[in-house]
C-alpha cells in the first residue's frame, strides 16, 4: 500500500489506529455503561431505603397517637379497679400498671432528647467515669487507680491550659 499524499503514513497504518481507537471507545462506552447501571442500582436501593425510613417515621408517628389514646382510658381503668375489692381488683391494678408503663415509655421514645448541660466539679465527673468503668475493670482484672485517672484525664487540659497563658 501506498502512502497518504506524502505524509509518510500508510493506509494500513490508519486503519490500525482506527481499529485501536475504536476498541479503546467501545471499551470506555462499555465501562461507563457499567457504572451508570451500578448508580442507577445504588440510587434505587438509596430511594428504597427513604421510602422505608419514611414508612418508619409514619409508623412512630401512629404508635404515638395511639399511646395517647390508649393512656387516657387507662387511668379511668386503674381508678375504678382500685376502687373494687379482692385479687381481680388487684391484678386489674397491677396489669394497668405495667401497660401504662409501657405506653409512657413509647411517649418517652419519641421526645426528642435535649440535652441541658450543668455545672460539675472534675471530681465528681472522674469518679462518675470510675465507677462506670470499674465493673469493666473488674472483669478484665485491671484496677483503677484514682491519680492515675486523673493524670491520663486531666494532661490534656493542663497542657492546653499552659499554651494559653
Amino acid at each position: 500500500m501506498g502512502t497518504v499524499s506524502g505524509h509518510g503514513v500508510s493506509l494500513e497504518d490508519l486503519v490500525t489506529r482506527f481499529k485501536s481507537a475504536s476498541e479503546s471507545l467501545e471499551r470506555s462506552y462499555r465501562e461507563l455503561q457499567g457504572r451508570v447501571q451500578s448508580l442507577t442500582a445504588e440510587l434505587e436501593r438509596e430511594r428504597e431505603q427513604r421510602i422505608r425510613l419514611e414508612r418508619l417515621a409514619a409508623m412512630g408517628e401512629m404508635a404515638m397517637e395511639l399511646a395517647h389514646e390508649i393512656r387516657n382510658p387507662l387511668g379511668s381503668i386503674e381508678l375504678y379497679a382500685s376502687m373494687l375489692e379482692g385479687e381481680f381488683a388487684e391484678q386489674i391494678v397491677r396489669s394497668v400498671r405495667l401497660l401504662n408503663h409501657s405506653v409512657t415509655n413509647v411517649l418517652q421514645f419519641g421526645k426528642p432528647i435535649v440535652p441541658v448541660p450543668t455545672r460539675m466539679s472534675v471530681y465528681r465527673l472522674l469518679e462518675g467515669i470510675r465507677v462506670f468503668l470499674q465493673p469493666v475493670a473488674q472483669q478484665k482484672d485491671v484496677q483503677i487507680v484514682r491519680i492515675a485517672i486523673r493524670i491520663v484525664l486531666l494532661s490534656p487540659i493542663l497542657s492546653c491550659c499552659t499554651g494559653c497563658c
